[in-house]
């Protein structure tokens, strides 16, 4: 799988970044908090989100971390975490900490069959063509302590069954859901393709003007 990518001017310029082609940014349609840029794919479906905000002091990392991220949720939504890791942002200094996190939401409402919450970390799920999608969220958060600023960075991609199905024509052109199993990394194509642009943004994030964090900032 291969995603185009183009260097994108964030903020006036004072952050650069790549970002796949497709993604339109949402200002040119609506109006958008200055302290956000906010791109939507051409589908109308995947968003990046860019947020430059207050820092979260918590007593860990992954605390401040998960504090984002259920700022981000609607408090109908059930919400499960994949993963959590440390990274490094290749065009920033080494002392400054950077946190991954995949997390997945499913609406909290009585016709939803199965909340992903209530799978087994082993279990792989076979999707039928009826079921509820869920919402994959890619979360990149930068801490930048002496500026009192994190950076959140949302890759948010509601999962669609049919993006992964197939059709067997061997058997009667019969529909073939596919199998999702985020435990073992069999995420989908819509979720593949946001973990590849998730690390695309770690390798090429830059900030040029730090004075953005500062007086006369956002």
């Amino acid at each position: 799988m291969t995603v185009k990518f183009n260097q994108t001017r964030l903020f006036g310029g004072a952050i650069t970044v790549d970002l796949p082609e497709g993604y339109e940014d949402v200002s040119k349609i609506r109006q958008v908090p200055d302290n956000q840029e906010v791109y939507l794919s051409s589908t109308g479906l995947s968003s990046i989100l860019f947020d430059v905000t207050e820092r979260v002091c918590k007593p860990s990392d992954e605390a401040a971390l998960k504090f984002h991220l259920d700022d981000i949720i609607e408090e109908s939504d059930i919400a499960t975490t994949w993963a959590f890791e440390r990274e490094v942002v290749i065009g920033l200094p080494p002392s400054i900490s950077a946190y991954t996190l995949f997390a997945t939401t499913t609406r909290s409402t009585p016709d939803n069959k199965l909340s992903l919450s209530e799978l087994p970390n082993s279990a792989s799920y076979q999707f039928s063509g009826n079921d509820s999608n869920f919402t994959a969220l890619l979360l990149l958060v930068i801490r930048l302590p002496q500026h009192f600023t994190d950076i959140v960075i949302t890759i948010n991609i509601p999962h669609i069954v049919a993006s992964h199905a197939s059709i067997d024509q061997d058997e009667g052109n019969t529909y073939r859901p596919g199998t999702i199993d985020l435990a073992g990394g069999t995420n989908g194509k819509l979720v593949d393709e946001g973990l590849e642009i998730r690390k695309r943004i770690l390798k090429t994030f830059e900030i040029l003007d730090w004075g953005l964090f500062g007086e006369g900032g956002l």
